[in-house]
Parts: C-alpha cells; sequence; structure tokens
C-alpha cells in the first residue's frame, strides 16, 4: 500500500463524522451549505510526526452544495470533496490566472502557506509535501460560517480534527485562524482547559502564538491575522 492509497483509505474513515455534522447544520440548509474535507499533497510524508499541516477558517467557495454523505466520499460522484485527483496540485494550477479566474497567488492565505512551507521543502513543489484543513468543514458559499453555524458542527468539527491529526500525525501544526477561530478547538484537545502558550512573536503586522503539544507532539502556530503577507516566514524545521 502506497502512502496515498493509505492516507485515502483513513479519510474515508471520517464518512460517518461528515454524516453527523450535515445532520447537525440541517437548519443552516437554506444558506446554501458547501462542505470541504482535508487535502494532502501526493508526497505527503507517511512518517509519523514529520509532515506539516496548514488550517484555514473555511472555504471561500467550493466544489458542491451537495448534502448526501455518500456522494460527498464517492470517487466516481461529481459531487465528491474526497481524495480529489488533483488535490494541493490544483492551487499551483492557479497560480498566475487572469483577472476573470482565481489567482492563488493574490491570496494572502496561500501566499503564507508556500512561504512557511518552502523552509521545510525549498525544492519548488512545497504544496506537494503538506497537507491543508479547515476549522469549519462546511460553510455558505463565499463566506465565512456565522456563529449559529459555526457552533453547530462544532462538535463534529472537532472530532474530524481530532481524526485528521491521528490520520496525518503532523510534525507541526499551522492555524492561519485567528484566536477567535481555533479556540474552541484549542480548548478541546487541551482536556477542556484554557491552553497556555509557551512563546510569541511579531511578523510585521501579525502577531502568532506558539503551543506545545496539545495532546501530541505538535508544535501549533496560530496567526492572528495575515493582512501583510509578504512578511518572512519565521517558522522553519530546525
Amino acid at each position: 500500500m502506497t502512502s496515498d492509497e493509505y492516507f485515502t483509505k483513513e479519510v474515508l474513515s471520517l464518512k460517518p463524522l461528515y454524516a453527523r455534522m450535515i445532520e447537525d447544520v440541517k437548519d443552516y440548509a437554506y444558506q446554501g451549505l458547501m462542505p470541504f474535507c482535508i487535502q494532502w499533497g501526493e508526497f505527503y510524508p507517511a512518517d509519523r510526526n514529520a509532515g506539516i499541516m496548514f488550517y484555514g477558517r473555511a472555504t471561500n467557495g467550493w466544489i458542491t452544495f451537495e448534502s448526501d454523505v455518500e456522494k460527498l466520499f464517492d470517487k466516481n460522484s461529481k459531487d465528491c470533496i474526497f481524495a480529489l485527483d488533483d488535490q494541493m496540485q490544483w492551487v499551483e494550477d492557479c497560480a498566475g490566472g487572469g483577472e476573470e479566474y482565481y489567482n492563488s497567488r493574490r491570496s494572502a492565505f496561500w501566499r503564507v502557506i508556500r512561504r512557511v512551507a518552502s523552509n521545510f521543502y525549498p525544492g519548488g513543489d512545497e504544496l506537494l509535501n503538506i497537507s491543508w484543513s479547515n476549522v469549519c468543514k462546511i460553510a455558505p458559499d463565499a463566506s465565512n460560517p456565522g456563529n449559529g453555524l459555526f457552533y453547530a458542527q462544532l462538535p463534529a468539527a472537532r472530532s474530524i480534527m481530532r481524526r485528521e491529526l491521528e490520520i496525518f500525525s503532523p510534525g507541526h501544526v499551522v492555524l492561519l485562524t485567528g484566536a477567535g477561530w481555533c479556540g474552541d478547538f484549542l480548548y478541546f484537545f487541551n482536556g477542556n482547559k484554557h491552553t497556555r502558550s509557551i512563546a510569541s512573536y511579531k511578523w510585521g503586522k501579525m502577531d502568532s502564538i506558539q503551543w506545545r503539544s496539545i495532546k501530541s507532539a505538535i508544535s501549533s502556530f496560530m496567526s492572528q491575522s495575515i493582512r501583510n503577507a509578504r512578511m518572512k516566514a519565521h517558522i522553519s524545521p530546525h
């Protein structure tokens, strides 16, 4: 079994949690909800505590409005959100698009990810060596979830995130979310106790906080803002 086959098999185990989450948010279906599933590059390391994972808040639009979990996890379905053939590669494919197309190089989110990941993988294929997810797996088209939708999906989303960390076993987790978006997750992973930071950094207009080992041997970095995406990436593998 290849590493990609292993990750595909393990991520498929998230399907029951997605079914629960979709049921939990059914009262918000009128908002036009788009579900998202974690993506990983073809070179993401299979070794334990070796990779780097990035988390955002939610997608700004995605593939489908479908709520049937069987279709969402069916590789033959046009509504599939899981183990996509071009996952992570699409970010590179969208780099440099014209005005009428999505251009990932104009995204502060992806510029920060590229800059940080390139410190770990300087060979030019950094996006294919990382994994990416969001704390919120369901969002309205082209907007972040409001409070109601956030808390409706929170119990299942936390369980999904826990399983993602078990499957991908990262050495580092970068949370590009802001404190308000990741606080409920960190509280959960820390045994329902508030977390204490071990370091903080200033990157131009950005603030970040580092936590050590929340239920696993990882370091977590949380960006308060990504307004200045041209900052130096101070995260390094050393």
